[in-house]
């Protein structure tokens, strides 16, 4: 894909010009040179659009709207235009339980407004679609490890080719990270009573994730598994309870034949 180019307004690729949109580009390069490490880090930089953490869900706003209770349903979100949204809550994932590394992302399209006449449900405040890099971005073999403050720490292994004879693109990714979170938390209600709660902000990520085209066919398939303590007393529990987690777990595989011509595509 070219610089200044879009899939997300129409379904197709096209210029940024010629959208019929007002388009969001986040690149890898904005990715690398502010240093965000989760897709919350990065919508927060989208003119509109803001997160929230009550330390037991990631909440994405527009536009100061962000109804309480809501799992981020309202937006539709995409992974090179495969829907993420879960089929319980319709859910959107934009905080460490996001199923994808975002050093594998080539590029973020965030598409303002109502989309429901194209995209069908969620799609009522704006698309997200995530177009992620190609083997022959890659072209061998990265390896990447990170620390930081309370001991966490983050490590990925990536492959990635073109084969010339074959025409076979090829990419594959694994990464796993751990932050065990501040090592106390105190919380106080609204009776004065208070709960210190013990090493149980924590956040765990594996994930995996692999794309495989040849000429008009192509594979996409992704993995995650992400639990998450939860500190703060959610659904009548106290806070600090050793058997709070949250876990999210994400899988797809997607199988593509696409052609085009002068006339159409499909």
């Amino acid at each position: 894909m070219r610089a200044g180019e879009v899939e997300g307004a129409s379904r197709r690729r096209q210029r940024t010009s010629e959208a019929p949109s007002a388009v969001t580009v986040l690149t890898a390069d904005d990715i690398q040179k502010n240093g965000w490490r989760t897709l919350s880090d990065a919508l927060n930089s989208v003119p509109g659009l803001y997160t929230t953490n009550d330390r037991d869900f990631w909440y994405l706003g527009a536009r100061g709207f962000n109804r309480p209770g809501d799992y981020n349903s309202r937006y539709l979100l995409l992974i090179n235009g495969h829907r993420l949204n879960n089929a319980i809550y319709d859910s959107a994932p934009v905080g460490p339980e996001f199923p994808l590394n975002l050093d594998l992302i080539e590029r973020i399209e965030v598409i303002p407004g109502p989309g429901a006449a194209m995209y069908g449900n969620n799609a009522f405040l704006g698309v997200i679609n995530i177009i992620t890099r190609k083997g022959r971005d890659v072209g061998g073999v990265e390896a990447s490890a990170s620390g930081g403050s309370h001991v966490s720490g983050e490590g990925r292994f990536t492959y990635g080719q073109f084969f010339t004879n074959s025409g076979v693109e090829l990419l594959l990714s694994g990464d796993y990270g751990y932050n065990p979170g501040p090592r106390h938390l105190t919380f106080t209600d609204a009776a004065g009573n208070t709960w210190t709660s013990r090493r149980r902000d924590y956040v765990e990520t594996a994930r995996f994730f692999g794309a495989l085209s040849w000429k008009n066919l192509s594979l996409n398939a992704a993995l995650s598994h992400a639990p998450n303590g939860l500190p703060s007393g959610v659904y009548a529990s106290d806070p600090g309870d050793p058997r709070a987690e949250w876990k999210e777990q994400y899988g797809f595989v997607e199988v593509k034949w696409e052609h085009s011509s002068a006339h159409f595509s499909f």
